[in-house]
């Protein structure tokens, strides 16, 4: 993280300039840089919340009958 010196303009003002300018000074892998922990994180909770829903689907099957099966 950077100090703003006063009376100098953000280095970061918009979205995609930014973008281009992280590309260019660090790299296009610096874009993905904490992809692969975010996604192991967010993993195993996915995991979770499936079978979650698939059994509570499946409780809710049984007890609603036939039309639900």
């Amino acid at each position: 993280m950077q100090l703003q010196i006063a009376g100098s303009p953000p280095k970061y003002n918009w979205t995609f300039p930014s973008l281009a300018i992280i590309a260019r000074e660090e790299g296009f892998g610096a874009l993905y840089s904490g992809f692969l922990p975010k996604v192991l994180r967010l993993a195993p909770g996915g995991g979770v919340l499936l079978l979650v829903v698939e059994f509570t689907l499946g409780v809710f099957r049984k007890q609603l009958g036939p039309p639900y099966m």
